[in-house]
C-alpha cells in the first residue's frame, strides 16, 4: 500500500465512523494498536479495518458483515459515504443487516450452502416481504424459480 497523508487518512476515518476517536487518542494517527486490536472496541476494530480498505482504493470490494459492530448511526452514515465512495467499483457484501442492502443492485441469497434466491435487489426484498408474510399466515412460500 502506498504511503498515505494524513489528510487521506482522516478522510476515510471520517468516512468509516472513526476519525473523532483517533482525535482524541492521546498520541492520534501516531497512536500504537496493539496485535488484534487490544484496547479498542469492536466497532472501532472494525471502522479502523474499514478504513485502511478504502486507503487501498481497490476496484473490487469484498466485505464480510462490513458493519456488524458499528452502532446503527455509524452505520448510516458509513453507508451513505460507502455508496458515494462505491462509483464505479464492484462491491460484493455478505451481510444480515438489511440497511447494507442499499449498497447493492442485486441480491443472492444461501442457506445450507444450496442458492435460493438470485434476484435484483427490489424484487428479492418483495419476494422475501412475501415470505414473511405467508410464514406469518402458515403457508408455504416458493420462490417463483421452484416448482410448484
Amino acid at each position: 500500500m502506498p504511503r498515505a497523508t494524513d489528510e487521506e487518512i482522516f478522510e476515510v476515518l471520517e468516512m468509516c465512523g472513526a476519525a473523532a476517536f483517533v482525535q482524541k487518542l492521546p498520541k492520534g494517527l501516531d497512536y500504537p494498536i496493539m496485535e488484534n486490536g487490544i484496547g479498542l472496541s469492536g466497532g472501532q476494530r472494525q471502522s479502523i479495518l474499514l478504513a485502511r480498505m478504502l486507503l487501498r482504493d481497490p476496484n473490487i470490494v469484498l466485505m464480510d458483515e462490513p458493519t456488524a459492530s458499528l452502532d446503527e448511526h455509524t452505520e448510516r452514515e458509513f453507508i451513505q459515504r460507502l455508496s458515494a465512495w462505491l462509483g464505479n467499483r464492484t462491491l460484493v457484501v455478505a451481510t444480515h443487516r438489511v440497511p447494507v442492502l442499499e449498497l447493492v443492485e442485486r441480491v443472492v441469497v444461501l442457506k445450507e450452502g444450496m442458492l435460493v434466491m438470485d434476484a435484483p435487489k427490489a424484487q428479492a426484498l418483495s419476494n422475501s416481504r412475501m415470505q414473511q408474510q405467508q410464514q406469518a399466515t402458515g403457508r408455504e412460500w416458493k420462490n417463483e424459480n421452484q416448482s410448484a
